[in-house]
């Protein structure tokens, strides 16, 4: 089975160190303490993911949760075998259209880049920015996975590779996120409990993306909270595809 404790350990390999203390002596790290987190004994908290993700080269991503070192779409760098350039889940597989089985009716809502506010672009004209589609009644998003627009890079995304937008739609995380806000995300940046993410998940035979308050994150997957309606929920390891920060937005003027 491979786990974050086996990724680890192949990532520590692969950047040259022998033993788990060979590693641990040259970062300066506890190293009973490196030891039981690649031998499994203890869980990865997500500050541990970063700096060894940063030790060794690897995206705290595929640390956390596996997939390719490989292959990486643009814009959203996590997500693998991306099958048709706009994903919808199928509505026959169980886990097609949200939680509830319920089947997707996407409609095109994408939103001109001049209705939004956006005091704060101030790079060059190289960031995209992707639309989406409501999916299912919890807030599912299907994103196409080619840009609609790029647009000037924002401040907290200067010198970020693979940093991107895309269009909010529907009004699950009302009033934080309304429909047509541009929401910025970080791509490889580990997100703590308490703040928001763009969750990208297994739906079907493709990929559904949903923007959530993270409350955990670990192993097990995640578990996230949303505010219209009021509710919490878990997504299991096995469907998760990847979890990006989310460092602000434009608001829809």
């Amino acid at each position: 089975m491979d786990t974050p404790a086996d990724r680890l350990k192949q990532a520590r390999a692969v950047a040259g160190f022998k033993t788990a203390t060979d590693a641990a002596l040259r970062f300066g790290w506890n190293v009973n303490t490196y030891k039981s987190h690649e031998n499994g004994q203890r869980n990865l908290r997500v500050d541990k993911v970063e700096q060894y993700a940063a030790a060794f080269g690897v995206p705290p991503a595929w640390l956390q949760f596996g997939g390719s070192l490989t292959g990486q779409v643009d814009g959203v760098s996590a997500v693998q075998n991306v099958p048709e350039t706009t994903l919808e889940p199928s509505a026959s597989s169980p886990s097609g259209g949200g939680e509830d089985g319920a089947s997707v009716s996407c409609r095109e809502d994408d939103v001109e880049i001049g209705d939004l506010t956006t005091d704060g672009l101030v790079g060059d004209r190289d960031f995209p920015v992707y639309g989406s589609a409501l999916g299912g009644p919890d807030g599912e998003m299907i994103v196409s996975y080619d840009p609609i627009e790029w647009a000037r890079r924002p401040g907290p995304l200067m010198g970020v590779r693979n940093g991107f937008g895309f269009y909010m739609i529907g009004e699950s995380m009302s009033p934080a996120f309304e429909p047509g806000d541009m929401i910025l995300c970080h791509p490889t940046r580990p997100p703590l409990p308490g703040q928001d993410v763009l969750v990208i998940v297994r739906a079907g035979t493709g990929e559904a993306a949903l923007v959530k308050r993270l409350l955990r994150l670990d192993e097990r997957g995640v578990r996230l909270r949303q505010f219209n309606p009021a509710r919490e929920f878990e997504v299991p390891r096995e469907d998760l595809v990847s979890v990006h920060l989310v460092v602000g937005k434009y608001s829809r003027r």
